[in-house]
């Protein structure tokens, strides 16, 4: 009977203890009183004194740091917590809604289909969302129009230098090997009206196939097919200069004619140094 009385005597002492006590504030070390004997050296939770203070300072966090606030993934995510990141960042559901469009001012010529769907698919996998993609979309045409204005500058560029080489080397005498390419072109087309346009969209101001088709219309003029009046080119009249200053009569200034074939020379440099055509 004594143990029975004991018994339940030690039941009674071990009846829990309240953490308010009858003012409504919480009693001291309180917190000591928790099951989870971590939080019983935490010195933050003293300071608060009663419930109404705790729960001041949970909705205080509860705003600073909402419920739904997703946890950054690492290197132990699985491919679903990457996947639930993505979408949350603003991830479209496929690549294709990117909807990425060759814009109005970029050449067409330089736009592929096919290179614009693996690069939404890049950005898809790396979880890139319509704002982040449409910025990298901007700066990359961008890019790309600066760069073909200076590959097409380039291009002009050298055209021309190759072009101011022509009327150098032919100097007067452009216009007439100019007339020798458009007949080759003539002759090489066949008549064929539809070809010869294609073919001088293609190359028609090219200076380099001007100077080919110049040298074919030449052989047409030494057989005779062309008729026009010969203009020299500079060279020709460079090689008329080098011929008269290896005569006699120029080595020679006691010579009767030396003074007459300098006069020649005089005047074939000249002829040589005359302004190029108009059309330059």
């Amino acid at each position: 009977m004594a143990e029975e009385t004991t018994a339940t005597t030690e039941t009674t002492n071990t009846a829990p203890v309240s953490l308010i006590g009858e003012d409504g504030n919480f009693v001291k070390d309180w917190h000591k009183s928790l099951s989870d004997e971590t939080l019983h050296e935490d010195e933050t939770l003293p300071r608060f004194k009663n419930v109404e203070s705790l729960a001041k300072s949970y909705l205080h966090v509860r705003r600073q740091v909402p419920l739904d606030k997703m946890a950054i993934p690492n290197e132990n995510s699985t491919d679903e917590d990457w996947e639930k990141w993505h979408e949350a960042g603003g991830r479209p559901p496929t690549a294709v809604d990117y909807n990425l469009k060759r814009p109005d001012d970029f050449p067409e010529e330089y736009w592929s289909d096919e290179r614009s769907n693996k690069w939404m698919e890049r950005f898809h996998k790396a979880g890139l969302n319509h704002k982040q993609v449409q910025a990298l979309f901007a700066d990359y045409n961008a890019d790309m129009l600066e760069a073909i204005k200076a590959q097409n500058d380039a291009i002009v560029a050298n055209r021309q230098e190759v072009k101011d080489g022509l009327f150098k080397d032919w100097g007067a005498a452009y216009e007439q090997r100019k007339h020798q390419g458009d007949y080759a072109v003539e002759k090489g087309t066949d008549g064929d009206a539809d070809f010869k346009a294609r073919l001088t969209a293609k190359f028609g101001d090219d200076p380099d196939f001007i100077r080919f088709a110049s040298n074919i219309g030449g052989k047409f003029a030494e057989h005779g097919d062309i008729v026009s009046a010969k203009i020299p080119t500079p060279g020709d009249i460079q090689a008329e200069i080098d011929k008269e200053m290896q005569t006699a009569a120029y080595k020679d200034g006691r010579n009767p004619g030396h003074k007459a074939a300098v006069q020649r020379v005089s005047k074939l440099f000249q002829e040589k140094n005359k302004v190029t055509p108009t059309g330059r």
